[in-house]
């Protein structure tokens, strides 16, 4: 899930009933710089990230890395075509 208010990019583990212990920070951002995430099907997870007006990766490792010229006009929604390795995201 994303946090805007944080800037925070967290995995809930829904087998885990107790909500202080079951949630995973994956990223943290600047605060109100993120919208959107989507996924692809190697399980790679994307962001919009208005703070560095791109489309940035959440790496397994935990690492960033900006998958999109950092020139985008206020990155929000995210869309992956998984047959041509594109992402598409509105911008406003």
């Amino acid at each position: 899930v994303t946090d805007t208010a944080t800037g925070e990019v967290a995995r809930i583990d829904l087998n885990i009933l107790d909500s202080n212990k079951n949630r995973e920070v994956l990223a943290k951002f600047p605060a109100n710089s993120i919208d959107n995430l989507a996924f692809d099907s190697h399980d790679r997870l994307y962001i919009s990230d208005t703070s560095n007006a791109a489309v940035t990766e959440i790496c397994s490792s935990g690492s960033l890395r900006t998958v999109s010229p950092p020139s985008m006009s206020i990155p929000m929604g995210l869309a992956l075509v998984e047959e041509t390795q594109m992402i598409y995201t509105l911008t406003q």
